[in-house]
């Protein structure tokens, strides 16, 4: 009258399957079953560690954001806008503003606050120390790929003599 409960379906035998690690011989590398091996075509897409900003990094009191606002000097590029200021910190601290001018969608500004922050992290290692920096964005900010907003920034970083 009912079916077996012990016997898989097609969609179940699925989805145990792509939890399942392997180990493939010829590259000692984990991949989940079901995923092709180097030899075979390309992945679609690939899941790669993000650079995060570490929490030591970042401006995170509304005191210390609204000072650096305040009292920060001023470096404009066409789309962008760095403020930089001195800390008693022996690291450098980062901030971001991504108003609604920018883009309505939260979506957008999202992604593009995620890309500045991949940036600023991969820059800490060549900057110097003791400072806090906020990166504004402007509309036309939204427009560049990933690679042209890293070349303006760092020029932004480049003139506000950040670099060590």
């Amino acid at each position: 009258m009912y079916a077996k409960t012990d016997i898989p379906t097609k969609k179940t035998a699925t989805l145990k399957r792509a939890w399942v690690q392997e180990t493939d011989e010829n590259t000692q590398r984990t991949q989940s079953a079901g995923q092709t091996t180097p030899e075979g075509p390309p992945q679609p897409f690939a899941l790669t560690p993000t650079i995060m900003l570490p929490p030591q990094h970042r401006v995170v009191s509304d005191r210390d954001w609204h000072v650096l606002h305040r009292n920060g000097i001023t470096y404009h590029e066409s789309d962008a806008v760095l403020k930089v200021r001195r800390n008693q910190l022996p690291v450098t601290r980062f901030g971001f503003s991504i108003g609604l001018k920018v883009h309505k969608k939260a979506s957008t500004r999202n992604l593009l606050k995620r890309r500045l922050r991949v940036i600023a992290a991969a820059a800490i290692p060549r900057l110097k120390t003791g400072y806090d920096v906020a990166i504004i964005a402007k509309a036309p900010l939204k427009q560049l790929k990933f690679m042209e907003l890293k070349e303006r920034v760092r020029r932004l970083f480049e003139r506000a003599k950040l670099y060590t």
